[in-house]
């Protein structure tokens, strides 16, 4: 597993990676190996587990069961 600081934001220059750009990068079957983290205000928790992703939030990973 590993944590990658991901944004809901996505423009030039983000130094987070976009939601959209880590779905690109990340095949389906390795993004429950990706955990979302330092989430900024608006990130859409549930599409981040819709596309597989686990989510740190308070401390806590929640995963998508």
């Amino acid at each position: 597993m590993f944590f990658q600081d991901t944004s809901w934001a996505d423009y030039p220059g983000n130094v987070h990676l976009s939601l959209r750009e880590l779905t690109e990068l990340v095949p389906d079957y390795a993004r429950t190996t990706v955990c979302c983290m330092h989430l900024d205000n608006g990130f859409d928790l549930a599409k981040a587990r819709a596309r597989g992703f686990q989510v740190a939030t308070d401390f806590l990973i929640s995963t998508q069961k």
